[in-house]
């Protein structure tokens, strides 16, 4: 049996594995994995900029191998030992804090010299600001002491120590710290700038504050329903008693002067009697969710707003039909039926969200959208922007305090924008794909910066509020924006309207560090840490700094194991005139006077070019590798493949059969009579649909397929998305635009299952048992109707595994892989020696499924 290369590290599955016909094969050469591939990823820097934490991790495992601290000018590295306190670990001057169960210490990593050592420390904080770093720790006799830390240790400055301490808590921008002593009733509030202390009358639980905007109010529910809101300048507390039956849903935001919406339920004493043996649907409902059958009652539906100045709690009429959401617009909420226009045809039904005026229950503004996060509130709560159009291409700013509207139009393909400046005073927004800022009190729009193509925006200065539900970019200093398009990745400062290039990533990926781009860079924003890779380039750590950009880690595999990596893109047309694309990667060692197999991949028209370095691996979450099927003598062709209008089926098998067509055509090393195709999904689906109307392919894998387009898909409640699923068939991702009803010939004509028996080619099917996405009883009818017609197939069933293998489920990850690689292995290469094959597709003798319980 050939073996499977990854180059160089055994992996030990030889062992798992045995000779019998149930199991991929054993290979007596053993496995060889790639030992020396792996990612680097960045995710934190110091805030001076001279450490980043970056971690390393191999390709066979999905746990970053080693995590180090390395210096951004020097390049050392040191090893990272505290891994459970990463966020609170760097300071300003190269310090760092290590904690090991209860000992702490502070290192200059410099140095790699302890200039702070304490025993017994079972919690603690730091704030780095100003160039000074600050250490707060509580000791298990319960001292709590504030410190000052120096570079070298020689003038450590105990600030302020306290005895008897329970407990601390530290605002999120860190200005304040509350805590509690032993026996006593009160709490005391540390101004982390002033270092004055003082008393406030509260002994209750610190866990689970809500802050307000500013972070000097804190509002916590305790027990007997009790909300305790504490006023951190004032020293102050109230309180609010709720309904003292248990609460259900509790939701509690802070508006931007400090009042307070609360929204809950409570159980009535109505018991619903069959709520625990019957469930009902019925026909004409707008809301279908399975019942859980636990015992239930009638419910009522609170929501109050309590004004901080006059101390009052006004409760809101709220019902099942008429419910509230906050928004942070002083004196408003939205009021919304989520009924009135669910037809179940969409997976986010359009909603008409009222501004209701809380004041005198005057309805402002009625906004129709289908999420109501489109509707976004200025920080200052005196404005706020929504789409006034289905597509979201126009949006309206409204000013509450005089009723005045401003239109905008905005690229909506553009992710992260509009989006508001945390001073409140600008919108920032994409229009004619350039980015624009509107100032609100002049109305006057300037031009920032040109954008290409379809783009998404990352801004590193975005700040959220109000629980994640608002976000703002500050503009007190310079903006700093990563724009991302299909072809190249380009980070900017934004300095007032001036656009400035810091980083082109010239055609290479930079996504792996984009993610964390705002722990990425430095306070005095000097200092940027990104990674940098293609296709046939290792990631590699780099840095900017003071505009000059430097590597600060290479990957050490040998140039030889993938400097011969080729690929090449080609365009297609399809029948309507669109234009596709497809990308070949090419065998490992190519030699064009050879014929190499080549397998197909496809999911819908989602990028092919990989610009990533990918690596061989046995952690693939649907079996698909293309480095792997590379190393191993494939051809890959990753093409892109549309809906048309004849249907999604109809539209793969001609785009895949064009497409074919033309690389085999450009490239002569093609066996044109060792195909394979793969696909897993949405791409599973047109797999089985090819396999059911062409005999091109030698061999074909469909995992997680809806081979039941009308049974399995159409006409499913699906308990993956808790939605009646012919959403997805009509106007979601199989895009048929129609019902069965208007047009049942497009769906007969489109369901792989109803052609199973025309299908010749062998086909191994997938699935995983918990899959509810698309429905695992898709694949086993797929099953029957093959083996109805004696069609060459064998079905995996996983146990544990959902709609894709998690990367911590390793042995179904190698196994679902070994089998993939089997199965173009016996058919692509005619290596007939598989067992496990030979025995479960051969209809002139039989066999019995050894894993039964008989």
């Amino acid at each position: 049996m050939r073996t499977y290369l990854i180059y160089k590290l055994i992996l030990i599955f030889v062992g798992l594995l045995s000779s019998n016909s149930l199991v991929a094969s054993s290979y007596s050469e053993g496995i060889v994995i790639d030992s020396l591939g792996y990612t680097i990823r960045p995710f934190l820097i110091s805030p001076d900029g001279n450490w980043v934490i970056a971690s390393k991790t191999y390709g066979y495992n999905n746990r970053a191998d080693t995590i180090f601290y390395i210096n951004t000018k020097t390049k050392q590295k040191r090893i990272v030992n505290d891994l459970s306190t990463l966020q609170a670990n760097l300071l300003y001057n190269d310090l760092i804090l290590e904690k090991k169960n209860q000992y702490l210490s502070v290192i200059n990593l410099e140095t790699n010299q302890s200039v702070f050592k304490a025993d017994g420390i079972k919690q603690f904080a730091s704030k780095a600001f100003d160039n000074k770093n600050l250490l707060i720790t509580l000791s298990s006799n319960a001292v709590l002491n504030l410190v000052q830390l120096d570079k070298d240790g020689e003038k450590n400055k105990i600030i302020f120590n306290d005895n008897q301490v329970v407990e601390f808590l530290v605002n999120e921008n860190k200005t304040k710290l509350i805590y509690q002593k032993k026996d006593c009733n009160t709490s005391y509030v540390l101004d982390l700038e002033s270092f004055k202390v003082a008393e406030i009358d509260y002994s209750g639980d610190l866990l689970s504050p809500y802050w307000n905007v500013t972070q000097d109010k804190m509002a916590i529910l305790e027990k007997e329903n009790i909300i305790y809101l504490l006023d951190l300048e004032k020293k102050q507390v109230d309180t609010i008693q709720l309904s003292k039956k248990p609460l259900e849903r509790f939701e509690l935001s802070f508006y931007s002067n400090d009042d307070l919406f609360i929204k809950y339920n409570v159980k009535t004493e109505k018991k619903l009697e069959e709520s625990e043996y019957l469930d009902i649907w019925n026909g004409n409902t707008r809301f279908v969710h399975p019942s859980s059958f636990k015992e239930k009652f009638v419910l009522q539906y609170k929501a109050f707003i309590y004004q901080s100045k006059t101390k009052t709690l006004k409760e809101l009429e709220r019902k099942r039909e008429s419910d509230l959401d906050f928004i942070n617009l002083l004196n408003h909420i939205l009021s919304y039926n989520p009924f009135t226009y669910q037809d179940f045809s969409a997976s986010y039904t359009q909603i008409q969200f009222d501004v209701l005026d809380t004041s005198n229950s005057h309805i402002g503004q009625s906004i129709k959208t289908n999420n109501s996060k489109d509707i976004i509130a200025s920080l200052c709560g005196k404005y706020m922007i929504y789409p006034i159009d289905n597509d979201k291409s126009k949006w309206e700013i409204l000013e509450l305090a005089t009723n005045k509207t401003t239109t905008i139009n905005c690229d909506a393909s553009t992710v992260d924008v509009p989006i508001w400046s945390t001073n409140s005073e600008y919108v920032f927004f994409v229009e004619n794909n350039t980015l624009t800022r509107l100032h609100l009190s002049t109305k006057k729009q300037v031009s920032i910066l040109s954008l290409t193509g379809k783009t998404s925006l990352i801004f590193a200065n975005k700040t959220k509020h109000n629980n994640d539900i608002n976000a703002t970019i500050n503009t007190d200093s310079s903006i700093v924006v990563a724009v991302k398009n299909s072809s190249n990745t380009l980070i900017y400062s934004i300095d007032n309207t001036r656009a400035k290039l810091l980083i082109d990533a010239k055609e290479n990926d930079l996504s792996r560090g984009l993610t964390y781009l705002p722990n990425l860079i430095s306070k005095d924003l000097k200092t940027i840490v990104f990674t940098q890779e293609n296709y046939n380039v290792p990631v590699s750590l780099k840095v900017l700094n003071n505009g000059k950009i430097t590597t600060l880690w290479e990957s050490d595999i040998p140039q030889e194991l993938y400097n011969n990596r080729k690929k090449q893109t080609i365009s297609f047309k399809t029948k309507t005139g669109r234009e596709l694309k497809g990308t070949l990667y090419y065998p490992k060692n190519f030699n064009k006077e050879l014929k190499y197999p080549m397998v197909v991949y496809t999911y819908a028209e989602d990028d092919t070019d990989s610009k990533q370095f990918l690596l061989s691996s046995m952690i693939n979450s649907t079996g698909f590798n293309i480095p792997l099927l590379n190393d191993n003598g494939y051809f890959v062709f990753y093409v892109q493949s549309y809906i048309s209008q004849q249907g999604p089926g109809i539209g793969a098998l001609e785009s895949i059969k064009n497409s074919v067509k033309i690389i085999s055509e450009k490239e002569s090393a093609i066996d044109t009579l060792k195909l394979g195709l793969i696909g897993h999904s949405f791409g599973g689906y047109k797999a089985s649909f090819i396999a059911t109307q062409t005999n091109m392919f030698s061999a074909i894998i469909s995992g997680g397929a809806p081979h039941d387009v009308i049974g399995g898909t159409m006409y499913r409640y699906n308990t993956y998305r808790n939605k009646l699923d012919w959403f997805m068939v009509e106007s979601g991702q199989l895009g048929f635009k129609q019902s069965y009803a208007e047009n049942p010939e497009k769906y007969l004509a489109n369901s792989p299952l109803l052609y199973a028996h025309k299908v010749k080619t062998p086909i191994l099917l997938w699935t995983g048992l918990k899959d509810e996405n698309a429905h695992w009883e898709n694949t086993r009818k797929m099953y029957v109707a093959l083996k109805r017609y004696k069609v060459p197939t064998i079905a995996l069933f996983y146990k544990n595994v959902e709609h894709d293998i998690m990367p911590n489920q390793k042995v179904e990850n190698k196994d679902l892989t070994l089998r993939v690689m089997d199965w173009f292995e016996y058919f692509l290469k005619d290596n007939k020696s598989i067992q496990w094959i030979s025995k479960g597709i051969d209809y002139d003798n039989y066999s019995w499924n050894q894993l039964d319980t008989f």
